[in-house]
């Protein structure tokens, strides 16, 4: 969540597209509680335009809260999670989970589990 002053919006959101990715989805409330409250939510770009179009809407106060990063999530290590599985269910459990966790095919899952198994 970013707290900025309107007028400063379209830097912000030149930062921000370049920063992050230009179609991250955002929320901008401009003027919150007055009488010229604005919300609006869109990706990053879209918004940008919306505002340097409107120069109305670069008055006052603005908050901006952005999406999260789906992609930053750490990968999953098939190795290690066979290993970990492999210890804690029977072996078709553990494959069918492998398999939908990592991508692999149920049959290449159930030989890393039995791989570590024996």
């Amino acid at each position: 969540m970013f707290y900025a002053p309107a007028r400063d919006l379209p830097a912000v959101l030149d930062d921000m597209i370049k920063a992050l990715c230009s179609e991250r989805l955002a929320t901008l409330a401009r003027e919150l509680t007055k009488l010229h409250e604005t919300v609006r939510r869109d990706e990053l770009h879209s918004l940008r335009d919306w505002i340097v179009a409107d120069p109305d809407q670069q008055r006052g106060e603005a908050v901006l809260v952005v999406a999260g990063n789906d992609s930053a999530a750490p990968a999953i290590d098939p190795g290690a999670l066979a290993e970990e599985l492999a210890r804690e269910l029977p072996p078709s459990r553990a494959a069918k989970v492998l398999a939908r966790l990592t991508g692999l095919s149920r049959k290449e899952a159930f030989a890393r589990i039995e791989a570590r198994r024996g």
